[in-house]
């Protein structure tokens, strides 16, 4: 895992700092660092100054307090230290769009067929995957599998069944994915093995979701 460091600049008008043990406030003993000053801080002051509310912890480091946080700061957590050959998928890519209040406590990376799949280790998995080329979106640069994708992966995936049917519910509210959707891309799909595990899936929970709204309209009908 790529050490701990602070991922963003601050806004011009941030307040956000990251201060040395023993520095003052009012400007004697050298003063509030700015956050260009924390870049390379030890560990142990960059958890300090996420003590004092000065930064947050958010993938492999840490971003100033006042960062608004969304899909591209996200993936820039994940994979701002690493190969730019590699992309977010499965569940890391889930929590990158939003799916999942917490990154997963294995970072799940991706790159294109036939590429040397660098970068696994403790706490990372590295996949070569087919992608076409419609499935890998680009945030600021960096590689995330498109939601529709995530959706179709995750459903593959045997593991973590509970928390990645919270995922495929999060990934089924947003208007560019759907069932349908993804049953189709099954149906076609090259290079996508467990196609009967992710249907099964996927028609279970749209049923489930249909049966929850049937009976909300039943108890809404009574009062």
């Amino acid at each position: 895992m790529p050490l701990p460091r602070v991922l963003f600049p601050a806004p011009a008008r941030s307040g956000a700092v990251a201060r040395r043990p023993g520095d003052g406030a009012d400007g004697s003993g050298g003063g509030a660092r700015g956050v260009d000053d924390a870049m390379d801080l030890p560990e142990a002051e960059l958890r300090a100054a996420g003590l004092d509310g000065e930064l947050f912890a958010l993938g492999d480091g840490y971003c100033p307090s006042d960062v608004l946080v969304g899909p591209a700061e996200r993936l820039r957590s994940i994979l701002q230290t690493r190969s730019r050959r590699l992309a977010a998928e499965g569940m890391t890519a889930a929590w990158v769009w939003g799916a999942l209040p917490m990154p997963p406590s294995v970072v799940r990376l991706c790159c294109a067929l036939g590429s040397r799949a660098e970068g696994s280790g403790a706490g990372v998995e590295v996949r070569e995957l087919t992608l076409r080329d419609d499935e890998l979106r680009r945030l600021d640069g960096l590689g995330i599998t498109s939601p529709l994708r995530t959706l179709v992966d995750i459903a593959r995936d045997p593991r973590e069944i509970e928390r990645g049917d919270v995922a495929l519910r999060a990934l089924l509210d947003r208007a560019d994915v759907s069932v349908d959707a993804a049953l189709a891309r099954l149906d076609h799909g090259r290079g996508l093995p467990g196609r009967r595990r992710a249907t099964e899936r996927l028609r279970r929970l749209e049923l489930a979701d249909t049966s929850a709204g049937a009976a909300g309209d039943r108890r809404f009908s009574r009062c």
